[in-house]
């Protein structure tokens, strides 16, 4: 048998069944026949794929009923002169329900599709498909006020709707994905056939005219195709990730969606260092959905949310990407502090992950991860709040696994670009921000002891003079051989802290690697004959490190100011390839870092060098 004969026996054995179901997820005839024609379209596009699938029907029917979903309008049938009235109750109850759970009753009843090919079919584990479907089964019965065994015979019964409508023949179809072909290859060779059209060349066919459908006549008036047409990208709820995918973040817990919306209410801030309410200003549409989760007695509190925004075009969508990555990369949320930054390669067309830590009013952390696939930005949010001692950073490869589960919910849905393979997260250094690239942010500091209020930053400014030195300590920012010396303070507010309080850092840049390695040697120097020259100070060197990266030393230098003041003042000195810097705590009672966190800061500072602009 000829594969056209192959394919026109399995479109006219198959499109009924495919209509009705089509119809009943949407209520809504002309999208579900417009769905119908352009999945048998895209059939025929790639027959020789489809035609080796256990069941070919399998592949059309996920197309058929997302692409009914995008295009159908909200309670049409009840504009539908010729819907009798069980129809119409049967629709209505079936509105009802949400996409998922209708979904899943219609493919249940409908198709002879078995609940473990039906679960991987819209997304959910079997054991998490089973609960959907005794769920839909149940709330249609409400709905319905009827027996839930009726649900097989009212679903059967919406064929009376859909009887009468006519096919196009399977020659158009055919010819319908022959173009669609054409066009899809067009798109590769684009650039060879802008060199046919500029030197006078075209594809014709036999007569010199284009081919084309006009000519071709169709049998009944409803669903005369054409080629089909680039849909314009959307964003759905049934594309959003479900309850049970979340579920990954803590599995012993029962999740529950707590809402959806299009994000135009209130302030739009849906998340903590979230900058406006939408990334893309100019974007074409925005959901959010909520989720919340079971706490065990004693247990942390964990919630979730993802957020999706559609662009116009690649290029915007991918300014509200870096847009996006800055609000976390560069958090300004009070007492908040970036501990790690990922690349989550694999998904989507780019990603990355952010994990956080909060402290004040309810300490925990935020893990976020930002992903986009084409035109489509998503944004996953988990926020866990800790309760009692125990305070354990959570684990990243659930989030990353959720990100890739958000990428590919959109994956292939027109708008969309690359999907997302298994997540392989790979931590990198923090992404630079401004102003400053090269120094510390205030979200990188870390709670200082058991204070709670917010560190501030001052704008960088020329390092005129280094308040980031001691007194014994004479290094100098602002002449030869060092340049681009800037400088900035960290400061608490509104805490109860002395005046005094506070960071300094100081950068600059040397000539070569070794100019800046002698640079940080002098600094040595001069901390291990400062109690020589200071004899109110009190030196002790906390840690000293030498790797490819560059080099790190700090010290605690305590100066006794009479007797009964004493200044406590930590102190880093950090080299990264050629450039330098140098930073000062003076701390206070109860406001102080230990050995480690000071070293963990000295690290972010190394990482931040990176960014330092070359000597001039």
């Amino acid at each position: 048998m000829r594969h056209s004969d192959e394919f026109d026996a399995f479109y006219k054995a198959t499109r009924e069944r495919l209509l009705l179901q089509t119809f009943a997820l949407t209520g809504d005839l002309p999208a579900a026949r417009r769905a119908i024609r352009d999945a048998y379209v895209a059939a025929w596009h790639h027959w020789n794929k489809v035609e080796r699938q256990p069941d070919p029907e399998a592949w059309v029917r996920p197309h058929a009923l997302a692409d009914a979903q995008r295009r159908h309008s909200a309670r049409i049938w009840h504009r539908d002169k010729h819907l009798d009235s069980e129809s119409r109750a049967t629709l209505d109850a079936l509105a009802k329900l949400t996409q998922q759970q209708r979904r899943v009753l219609v493919l249940n009843h409908l198709s002879a599709t078995p609940i473990p090919t039906l679960a991987r079919e819209v997304g959910l584990t079997q054991e998490a498909a089973e609960r959907v479907l005794q769920a839909a089964t149940s709330q249609y019965a409400v709905a319905r006020d009827a027996a839930s065994t009726r649900a097989l015979a009212d679903l059967t019964g919406l064929s009376s709707a859909v009887q009468d409508v006519t096919f196009p023949r399977p020659s158009i179809i055919r010819r319908a994905g022959a173009a669609r072909r054409r066009v899809f290859t067009a798109i590769g060779v684009g650039v060879v056939l802008a060199t046919l059209v500029g030197t006078g060349l075209f594809v014709t066919d036999h007569q010199g005219v284009s081919p084309n459908l006009a000519d071709e006549e169709a049998t009944g008036s409803p669903a005369a195709v054409t080629a089909p047409q680039p849909e314009s990208p959307r964003l759905e709820e049934s594309e959003l990730l479900s309850s049970d995918q979340v579920t990954r973040l803590s599995p012993r817990r029962t999740w529950s969606e707590t809402r959806t919306t299009p994000n135009t209410d209130g302030d739009g801030i849906y998340a903590a260092c979230q900058g406006s309410r939408f990334a893309d200003p100019k974007g074409t549409q925005t959901l959010v959905r909520t989720f919340t989760s079971t706490t065990p007695a004693g247990a942390n509190t964990v919630t979730a949310l993802q957020a999706s925004e559609l662009s116009r075009n690649p290029k915007r969508a991918r300014m509200a990407y870096d847009t996006t990555v800055g609000w976390y990369a560069g958090c300004l949320a009070p007492s908040t502090q970036l501990l790690e930054t990922y690349d989550l390669e694999g998904v989507g067309d780019e990603a990355s992950m952010f994990l956080l830590r909060t402290w004040g009013g309810k300490p925990g952390t935020l893990t976020v991860a930002v992903a986009r696939t084409g035109q489509v930005t998503t944004t996953t949010v988990r926020r866990t709040v800790w309760k009692g001692a125990k305070r354990d950073l959570p684990d990243l490869e659930p989030m990353a696994s959720l990100t890739a589960a958000a990428v590919n919910r959109v994956c292939g849905t027109p708008g969309s670009g690359s999907c997302a393979a298994p997540p392989r997260p790979a931590e990198v250094a923090p992404f630079a921000i401004t102003p400053g690239p090269g120094m510390l942010a205030a979200v990188d500091l870390p709670q200082a002891g058991s204070v709670i209020a917010t560190w501030t930053a001052t704008r960088p400014r020329k390092a005129l003079q280094n308040l980031a030195a001691i007194a014994c300590d004479t290094s100098d920012f602002s002449r030869a051989p060092v340049s681009n010396g800037m400088t900035r303070s960290f400061l608490i507010v509104n805490g109860d802290v002395p005046e005094r309080f506070g960071i300094t850092q100081t950068v600059g840049t040397l000539p070569t690697p070794k100019a800046a390695g002698r640079f940080v040697d002098a600094v040595r120097k001069r901390l291990g004959r400062c109690e020589d020259t200071d004899l109110a100070s009190t030196v002790t060197p906390l840690f000293d490190s030498t790797d490819k990266a560059g080099e790190i030393a700090a010290w605690r230098v305590e100066t006794e100011v009479n007797d009964s003041d004493t200044i406590d003042f930590l102190m880093a000195i950090v080299r990264r390839g050629r450039s330098v810097a140098q930073i000062g705590f003076v701390t206070a009672p109860g406001a102080t870092f230990d050995k480690d966190t000071f070293m963990a800061l000295a690290q972010r500072a190394s990482q931040r060098l990176a960014y330092m602009p070359p000597p001039s």
